[in-house]
């Protein structure tokens, strides 16, 4: 698989690395929200998935190219975020498996890792919580980018 390249995304998202800087020294955020939609439109663009019309679906965020419910997780890796490593949200509904989505400080797709929904059950919290950093040590899972 090619690095995914795109120099117009890669310089907006430069920008909006340093005006999310100024939010945030500022007082006006502390969320990540956005995050997730990245993730889902670099999966989607780096490993061709058809991305869910209804974007408040619970159960799925897209579909692959053999017809599999994916969900898809991301999280960014900056300064400010503080707390534990994990991905939230995980639900027991229909998806066939994960990919978690690791971003970098300037919201640059880092890397994305496929986890079976069975390693998802066994790995996941009570609150719906895997731990990055556990299931990358325990290997539950596997890179498929870069």
């Amino acid at each position: 698989m090619n690095k995914y390249q795109n120099n117009d995304l890669k310089n907006i998202l430069d920008r909006l690395r340093d005006i999310r800087e100024e939010l945030f020294e500022k007082g006006y955020i502390n969320s990540n929200k956005m995050v997730a939609e990245l993730g889902e439109c670099f999966a989607s663009k780096i490993l061709n998935l058809k991305l869910n019309k209804k974007n408040n679906e619970k159960d799925y965020d897209a579909i692959d190219s053999n017809g599999k419910k994916v969900q898809i997780k991301a999280r960014q890796s900056h300064k400010r975020n503080i707390g534990p490593y994990v991905y939230r949200g995980f639900s027991n509904i229909e998806y066939d498996y994960a990919l978690l989505i690791e971003l970098d400080e300037n919201y640059w797709v880092e890397q994305i890792w496929k986890i079976s929904k069975e390693n998802i059950k066994k790995y996941r919290t009570k609150n719906g919580t895997i731990n990055f950093l556990k299931s990358r040590k325990d290997k539950i899972g596997t890179k498929v980018y870069p």
